[in-house]
């Protein structure tokens, strides 16, 4: 079976994410077998970053990454699809 990516965009969601990652878990990821949350920051100034990492402490399929700034969202879920 092959790996689902899922491609979270962020840019000041520090107050979601959690809820996003909470409501993902509990309605589709246990069935998707092999998968990977990739959160990538857009240059958030808040602390969304914390938050994703924190999320990536608890889950081993997590994968954060960090744009130097903002792009744009269409940059980012590039960005993530590419890790």
């Amino acid at each position: 079976m092959s790996k689902i990516s899922i491609v979270v965009p962020v840019y000041y969601n520090a107050d979601t994410l959690e809820l996003l990652y909470d409501d993902m878990q509990n309605k589709i990821l246990d069935k998707l077998g092999d998968y990977e949350i990739v959160f990538v920051d857009d240059g958030s100034g808040d602390n969304s970053w914390e938050i994703m990492n924190n999320i990536k402490a608890q889950d081993s399929n997590v994968v954060c990454v960090k744009l130097s700034r903002n792009f744009g969202e269409h940059a980012a879920f590039l960005a993530g699809l590419s890790v």
